[in-house]
């Protein structure tokens, strides 16, 4: 009976874990798209210094959802075999990694209702006034 229960011991640690990759890989790829949205308007550069180059090529598309997808698979896979004492400090780190990225989220979310709702007309008013003068 001892078997059993560690055995649906692990898999509850997995299921959590699983669904804490799952969650940094959307946050992920939602930064990738809100990047390529905010720099198509005009008014914004990536800071990445990494990804300031390939952002719009299909270079930016692996650096951003392809390579982060093959680590998070790698990582998974890595400790699915791990013991509590190795578990216990990777779920920190990717607990951190998801604040980290929900934080960013919010920032690309709060600047694109800036864009839609404020910069935009803000600077067609200004280009109106410049075309007048």
């Amino acid at each position: 009976m001892i078997f059993l229960k560690d055995i649906l011991q692990k898999f509850a640690v997995w299921t959590i874990f699983d669904s804490r990759i799952i969650i940094i890989y959307a946050l992920n790829v939602s930064d990738y798209i809100f990047t390529l949205i905010l720099i198509q308007s005009g008014i914004f550069q990536e800071i990445n210094p990494i990804l300031s180059m390939p952002i719009n090529n299909f270079s930016g598309f692996i650096l951003k959802c392809i390579v982060p997808f093959i680590l998070l698979l790698y990582i998974r896979h890595r400790f699915r075999n791990a013991a509590e004492r190795q578990i216990k400090p990777i779920k920190y780190i990717l607990d951190c990694t998801i604040g980290i990225y929900a934080i960013i989220n919010i920032f690309h979310i709060c600047w694109l209702i800036l864009m839609t709702f404020y910069l935009i007309p803000l600077t067609e008013q200004i280009a109106l006034t410049l075309a007048n003068s």
